[in-house]
């Protein structure tokens, strides 16, 4: 019986996650690979922001994380005081998080099915902006980030004459968990030795973000120059997004070669990352 394809996820996983379920499905053996840990930070501002919903007309979010801050949130009573505010998220899988957390409130999600990127996303605001004028809706939005946030999304907002308040309610940090599994990617094949049994090279490994990519990096500089794997590596890379697919090209330097297959999935989201990938 041949044996079953597999495929490295950098990112943590969550309960019930789709991008399990998809590649599950598809016939993969899956492994998610722990890179980054996110601790909650400024809770308590994120709190007062809360009590205050006259001063906003709505929460923009970028990323699963930040409304995750959200959920931790012990007073409930605040869902009813945002509930007819405006919301704005990228990607379908973060959008069905707002929608799990203002369970049966039936809100408002502008961007989930056009934006999948924080320009696009910056269009979407811009375009109801000016189509629902009035009201709480000019009023400045709260952007819910983490720490190492790109700049394209405030940079846009900020060009547009759009009014936000920016708050930091996580902050991404190393973790060393699956270390030696990352590294031992960008070893020569003979150098894995360290008494265990081989590790399966990946068919694919998946990036989520430009921080994962950094953080491979730093593996990859831990592992000693003369051991390095310098020819073609024998799996494909996989990112979700134009961003993060633009920061793997800092792969190069350190590789003869990059990965012979980069893929982009046009959508952050698991079947259409699937999609791609079945396509290649």
């Amino acid at each position: 019986e041949r044996m079953k394809k597999s495929i490295w996820f950098l990112k943590n996983e969550r309960e019930e996650d789709p991008y399990r379920k998809e590649a599950e499905s598809k016939g993969f053996n899956v492994r998610f690979l722990t890179l980054l840990d996110f601790n909650f930070v400024n809770q308590e501002d994120l709190e007062i922001c809360l009590t205050h919903p006259e001063k906003y007309g709505g929460i923009i979010f970028t990323s699963q994380r930040a409304v995750h801050s959200l959920q931790r949130i012990k007073n409930e009573n605040w869902k009813h005081h945002w509930k007819e505010k405006a919301f704005f998220s990228l990607g379908t899988e973060t959008c069905l998080q707002i929608t799990k957390l203002f369970d049966g409130l039936n809100v408002k999600i502008y961007g989930k099915n056009e934006a999948n990127n924080a320009l696009e996303l910056s269009q979407s605001i811009l375009r109801f902006k000016m189509e629902e004028k009035g009201g709480d809706n000019d009023l400045p939005l709260l952007f819910l980030c983490g720490d190492i946030r790109r700049d394209e999304l405030p940079n846009a907002l900020k060009s547009n004459s759009i009014d936000f308040k920016e708050l930091i309610v996580y902050e991404t940090i190393h973790s060393d968990k699956d270390s030696i599994s990352i590294q031992n990617l960008f070893r020569k094949r003979e150098q894995n030795e360290e008494g265990k049994t081989e590790e399966e090279s990946p068919e694919w490994i998946v990036f989520f973000s430009p921080s994962g990519v950094d953080n491979v990096i730093e593996e990859i500089k831990r592992v000693k120059e003369t051991e390095r794997e310098k020819g073609d590596f024998e799996f494909g890379v996989a990112c979700i997004g134009p961003t993060t697919a633009d920061s793997l090209k800092r792969l190069n330097e350190f590789t003869n070669t990059a990965a012979k297959r980069i893929v982009v999935s046009s959508k952050p989201c698991a079947n259409s990352l699937m999609e791609a990938l079945l396509s290649n």
